[in-house]
């Protein structure tokens, strides 16, 4: 596995946490006025609805990653949400957010409608996302998520 998320353990790393931190942040935090302005309120359940989340590519891997140039990837199974909704909120959205400072502090997220479409190898997160559900503003504070909102905007 990729040193820097994944330790000899085998558990996440405190940066692959913060990562994910900051995607469950930036991923909820915009969903609400995305779904006002394409008018997709009725959707708002499927964008919601993460059945889990995995480490994707070469970041679950030991080889063919570069620490200079590795950004992360993960991927979402979200079973009925609407793919074309899906690459707007990524592109207009997600990607804008998430792709903040140098390629190595990047932040990729990726969706499936079904497990088969999440690729090997990969590394379960869904335990670490769902704690996030309980607890939303953990990690970044209220004044953060108020300046990725604006920025989106």
């Amino acid at each position: 596995m990729n040193p820097r998320y994944i330790t000899t353990r085998n558990s996440p790393s405190k940066l692959l946490l913060d990562k994910l931190a900051w995607a469950h942040q930036v991923y909820h935090a915009n969903l609400g006025w995305f779904a006002d302005k394409y008018s997709i309120q009725e959707d708002l359940p499927k964008f919601k609805d993460i059945k889990s989340v995995f480490l994707i590519g070469s970041h679950a891997t030991k080889d063919n990653w570069h620490d200079d140039t590795s950004d992360v990837d993960f991927k979402f199974h979200i079973p009925g949400l609407t793919s074309m909704y899906a690459q707007i909120y990524k592109k207009e959205v997600l990607d804008k957010l998430l792709h903040d400072g140098e390629k190595r502090d990047w932040v990729d997220l990726w969706f499936a409608q079904r497990d088969d479409q999440i690729t090997h190898p990969r590394y379960s997160l869904t335990k670490h996302w769902n704690k996030f559900n309980k607890t939303p503003q953990a990690v970044l504070g209220r004044a953060q998520i108020g300046q990725l909102e604006h920025q989106a905007q």
